[in-house]
């Protein structure tokens, strides 16, 4: 029979040349229907016998022969190859494509490929996932979850229902989420599967954290680090990392923030899991320029973006993209800071992400602040404030964060237009949402601020402890911007009250944080831009007018 299927005569595609595709349309439909199937099938065993050696070259042919040929369970066998060669080189949409055809071969098979169906359910869910495709992931893990129940799998049961949860919080569904997932802690609890349990404990942990439910965020963290000693979940455990490293950074913790992080890095890598790793490797990034290890950090933004522009990756690129903005703003090269905020903000609109679009914004106003353009920075704030003050469901996600640099951005703004009560106003706001999730960046920010409020009042003896609080967390937290900012209000208030010794200390603190923060630059274009901004001579001229 080999032999006889070797014969090229059995390749019409090989033997034949039509001219015209309607020509060889006719002759394909000519054939009898079984024929057309005997044909496909003697073409894909062909091809197989041919090319076992280099098979993975043709699942994509092999597939539509036996799709074609009705040979169902190989048909069902080579398109979820081909989805998963498609998912491999990130051609997302031909991946979605193959899984679900075998999604459908798995539904004429039936009952006999339901465990099938689980795994392909989840790949296509997954992949969804790398493209922010929440209701169809949301789907396909419904999909799972039928499937799991029908076959009595009960682990791939809790892991859909934990998944499914994760999508929802995504598709800021936030009660369902908070349901969902609350429903996989039960069940995981219930059929006493560890790994279940981790996964569902470690998404209500992000869920609760982002929708500003901090102290039971924390109930479910320590359980999922214990938990986390048993299992074997490269996704749940990469997910912790990253989640507890936001955490920690967002408390101001850098050092922790940092060993989040990498706590499980190697073990996402080795599970070829790269969109987790992306989420790991810019919240990395995100806690190298709090710490003010701006090279770093900045190398690493270049590299990530890199990688999601390569295989089609937009939620991780946008947050890189305005990660970038904040830095060179940080390092006073506005200009540039503004390109990347400005791309950001596009991307994070393709996406339809407001928290991301609200983010690149509120960079963008404090760069264009900085120019001293103050009326096109308040464009950018009154957009964000419009969200903030009448949020839609979408825009819970991380309020309470992007809240407080709005409040502090426009507090400063109407500061720099001498309106002292509305500054007051605004960072009082920015201080009770800080204060209330310990976000101690924030706090030091609040506080500065209105101590440069009191200190515009000429109320110096209400500045004064503001902004040694201020002083006091900046040296904790360690970031440089806030270290040097609030060196230079208290050297302000000291020179109002007299103390020209002391203001003289304050300023060089200030000047000693900036010139570690230039020295520590490699990009010598970067770091001229940095000690020649405005901002940073106009400390040196401060400085030297009170030597």
């Amino acid at each position: 029979m080999l032999e006889f299927i070797h014969q090229k005569t059995y390749f019409p595609e090989l033997s034949y040349m039509f001219k015209h595709a309607l020509t060889h349309d006719v002759a394909y439909s000519t054939l009898l229907k079984d024929r057309r199937k005997a044909l496909h099938r003697i073409i894909g065993y062909a091809i197989e016998e041919l090319y076992a050696d280099r098979l993975p070259e043709h699942y994509e042919t092999l597939a539509h022969h036996y799709c074609e040929g009705e040979d169902w369970h190989k048909a069902l066998d080579y398109l979820a190859k081909a989805g998963d060669k498609a998912s491999a080189a990130y051609a997302n949409q031909g991946a979605l494509g193959y899984y679900a055809r075998a999604l459908e071969v798995c539904e004429t098979l039936g009952d006999t490929v339901l465990d099938r169906a689980v795994s392909i359910s989840q790949k296509r869910a997954l992949v969804n996932f790398t493209i922010n495709e929440f209701q169809a992931e949301i789907a396909d893990l419904q999909r799972m979850l039928a499937a799991a129940h029908s076959t009595g799998d009960q682990a791939a049961e809790g892991f859909a229902l934990a998944l499914r949860g994760l999508f929802e919080f995504l598709d800021h569904d936030f009660e369902r989420a908070r349901a969902t997932l609350e429903r996989a802690i039960d069940y995981g609890d219930q059929i006493g599967n560890t790994d279940v349990e981790f996964l569902a404990r470690v998404l209500q942990f992000l869920t609760l954290r982002v929708f500003n439910h901090h102290r039971d965020a924390e109930i479910h963290r320590i359980e999922a680090d214990r938990l986390a000693l048993d299992t074997s979940v490269p996704f749940g455990l990469g997910l912790l990392g990253f989640a507890s490293s936001l955490s920690s950074n967002w408390g101001g913790n850098f050092q922790e923030a940092m060993q989040n992080a990498l706590r499980w890095r190697d073990v996402v890598g080795d599970a070829n899991l790269l969109i987790i790793a992306l989420h790991i490797d810019w919240a990395h990034a995100l806690t190298l320029g709090g710490k003010g290890d701006y090279d770093e950090a900045l190398s690493s933004l270049d590299e990530i973006v890199a990688t999601c522009e390569r295989i089609g990756e937009v939620a991780v690129r946008a947050r890189s993209l305005n990660t970038l903005g904040w830095i060179y703003g940080e390092l006073q090269d506005h200009e540039e800071a503004i390109l990347l905020n400005a791309a950001g903000f596009e991307v994070a609109r393709q996406e339809a992400e407001p928290e991301k679009e609200s983010n690149a914004l509120l960079n963008w106003a404090d760069d264009l602040m900085a120019l001293g353009r103050l009326d096109e920075a308040e464009a950018h704030l009154k957009q964000v404030e419009q969200v903030v003050r009448n949020p839609r469901p979408q825009d819970r996600y991380m309020l309470w964060r992007y809240s407080q640099h709005l409040f502090h951005s426009y507090g400063e703004l109407w500061l720099a237009r001498e309106d002292v009560e509305k500054a007051l106003t605004y960072a009082d706001e920015c201080l009770a949402l800080a204060e209330g999730s310990d976000s101690k960046k924030n706090i030091v920010k609040a506080r500065r601020l209105r101590g440069q409020v009191f200190l515009a009042k000429h109320e110096l003896a209400k500045a004064e402890p503001e902004l040694a609080t201020a002083l006091d967390i900046a040296q904790e937290i360690g970031n440089p911007p806030q270290l040097w900012k609030t060196y230079v209000a208290l050297g302000d208030l000291r020179q109002a009250q007299g103390q020209e010794a002391e203001a003289r200390s304050a300023y060089r603190g200030a000047l000693a944080i900036i010139d570690g923060v230039a020295a520590s630059l490699s990009n010598e274009l970067l770091r001229e831009t940095f000690l020649g901004s405005d901002h940073v001579k106009s400390i040196r001229r401060v400085a030297s007018a009170s030597s």
